[in-house]
């Protein structure tokens, strides 16, 4: 924990952001470490099981996130969710130089990148481009997460227990691909 707090006393810059991932919002370690951000007056946020409160409140920080279960895996998935979200909502539509784009077509990639295309659009219609975006974003991993445990159920299990037999017996896994 002080190895934290003297990481960020050392290489945090006043524009940087702290964000603490935990199942748990008591958690000591993401308590100690979105604590010594906000005494640098760091951007702290924080995604975080229990609906985002635990023993002794919500974190301190200007962001808190909660998912209202106190399941780990159940919580890691959301907040995974949540950080993609965060990435999108912030590099697509929000992070960019110049003025999102009047002429943006609404199919195609350029339609998922409106500000790579040129143009302008008045702040409070992006921003509501942006909720739209959001809400329909969470309904589609809604969707596919039910199509897949009801279509792949079989098939996910017997996978699992193949898998579990193979870590069992010393198994080694790799993986590779291109992140999506």
């Amino acid at each position: 924990l002080d190895r934290a707090a003297a990481d960020i006393a050392l290489l945090a810059r006043s524009e940087d952001i702290v964000l603490g991932l935990a199942a748990d919002p008591a958690d000591e370690r993401l308590r100690a470490m979105l604590d010594a951000a906000r005494r640098h007056d760091l951007l702290t946020v924080a995604l975080v099981g229990g609906g985002g409160v635990g023993p002794g409140g919500a974190p301190s920080v200007d962001h808190c996130l909660g998912v209202a279960s106190r399941d780990p895996q159940l919580v890691k998935e959301c907040n995974v969710t949540t950080y993609h979200l965060l990435w999108e909502l912030v590099h697509v539509f929000l992070d960019t130089p110049g003025d999102p784009p009047t002429d943006a077509p609404t199919t195609g990639v350029e339609a998922l990148y409106p500000f790579l295309y040129g143009g302008s659009h008045p702040v409070g219609e992006v921003l509501a481009a942006v909720a739209a975006s959001t809400i329909e974003k969470v309904k589609e991993v809604m969707d596919l997460r039910a199509v897949t445990g009801t279509d792949l159920a079989e098939g996910l299990v017997a996978c699992a227990e193949e898998l579990g037999a193979a870590f069992r017996a010393g198994a080694t896994l790799w993986t590779f691909g291109n992140g999506g």
